[in-house]
């Protein structure tokens, strides 16, 4: 399972790629785009080898056309959903007209299809950022966990990316970023510091610890490193704390989410009015996690099934119609209200005396804030919210 928009966000936030000019700001971060709803692996924590969506084709590029209009809204358009993205033949052409939008583009693979061709299509189309997603440093556990694939030669086309990257001028502008996708597991986990070792061995730019949130099913849910409770796994604390270490020694970026469930955020890193997930179909939904139509979904031990949250199709209105859409806009707005109220309550605590009666009065209102403007039902079990 790959997660762009998430691995996009830390990568912003982290490498400091996200610079807005408040001269001509726009008003979205990121227009992601699923162009692939199928792999060529069969991932053991992927939700699409147990339960594939029943449209598998790739997003045919007079679809995608439809966006191009809509892109200078957006500092970036990625490439990639719950597939494999390098698996769409039109990929290469549909980064040129990110490109000529005026807008930044990025992609995560499964890196299996990045040999030499697709790696010098990576440099000649000026891909902004590419994310390859790791499960392990090992080969066996590695190709365990990734059926069908071959952890070596993931490892060596990393090599021959950031080979080409020095080489050719693009070294100029740092341009592709390159950026390690580490999915964490009960079972990956343990070599989460070896793997950091080896990232700096190959010269990326960064690596991702990327929580498997997705908990899909029992097997996801005993798999997952992160708890549902405040107590965290003593020994995952220790190994991330080790990788901490390690990448602060060696100047290296290492980035990471959270491994409790603590108090709910009030707006999640895919805050819905900064992104938005379009399918390979064409349907407009809030993120990744609604955009499936099947989706099962373990909170606490408890099963819910939640639909495809969509607000239209591009096939039938304009981006620009759908996003204008009542109920879109309504459903947008309670995150807006949420962090309105919480970035006010923040200045009058800044103001404040601070002492214990202030901080429980304080405490007192930001829960009535967010019981107020409690969250759509469909993001009231999931675990983005609590910053996993």
């Amino acid at each position: 399972m790959v997660i762009g928009m998430i691995i996009l966000k830390r990568i912003i936030e982290s490498l400091k790629l996200f610079k807005p000019n408040k001269a001509k700001a726009r008003p979205l971060e990121a227009i992601q785009v699923g162009i692939s709803p199928t792999c060529n692996l069969k991932c053991t924590f992927c939700p699409t080898v147990y339960m594939p969506d029943t449209d598998q084709s790739q997003m045919p590029l007079e679809l995608f056309n439809r966006l191009v209009p809509y892109f200078p809204m957006a500092y970036w358009v990625y490439l990639q959903g719950w597939g494999e993205p390098l698996l769409n033949k039109h990929i290469w052409k549909m980064a040129d007209m990110v490109k000529g939008a005026g807008t930044k583009v990025g992609l995560t693979t499964n890196g299996t299809l990045l040999n030499e061709n697709a790696i010098e299509k990576v440099i000649y189309h000026n891909i902004d950022l590419i994310s390859i997603s790791i499960v392990n440093d090992t080969p066996e556990i590695h190709n365990k966990l990734r059926k069908g694939s071959e952890f070596n030669s993931i490892i060596d086309n990393v090599r021959k990316l950031v080979a080409l990257k020095q080489k050719t001028n693009s070294t100029l502008s740092n341009t592709p970023k390159i950026s390690l996708s580490y999915m964490l597991t009960t079972e990956s986990i343990k070599n989460l510091p070896s793997m950091v070792k080896l990232a700096c061995e190959l010269g990326v730019d960064d690596l991702y610890a990327a929580n498997l949130d997705y908990v899909f099913n029992n097997e996801a849910d005993v798999s997952k490193v992160f708890s549902w409770d405040e107590k965290p796994n003593q020994e995952y604390t220790t190994l991330l704390s080790q990788t901490k270490d390690y990448a602060i020694a060696n100047n290296f970026s290492f980035r990471y989410c959270n491994m409790t469930l603590k108090e709910q955020e009030p707006v999640c890193k895919l805050d819905p009015n900064k992104f938005v997930f379009i399918t390979s179909t064409g349907e407009v939904t809030p993120c990744t996690y609604l955009g499936r139509k099947i989706n099962p979904r373990i909170y606490k031990g408890k099963r819910y099934e939640i639909p495809q949250k969509s607000f239209g199709n591009i096939k039938d209105k304009t981006f620009q119609e759908i996003w204008d859409k009542k109920e879109y806009v309504e459903f947008r707005e309670c995150f807006s209200n949420r962090n309105n109220e919480y970035v006010m309550l923040v200045e009058e605590f800044m103001y404040a005396e601070q002492s214990l009666p202030k901080i429980k009065e304080f405490e007192r209102k930001y829960e009535n804030a967010m019981i107020k403007y409690s969250l759509p039902k469909e993001c009231q079990s999931c675990v983005k919210i609590y910053g996993i």
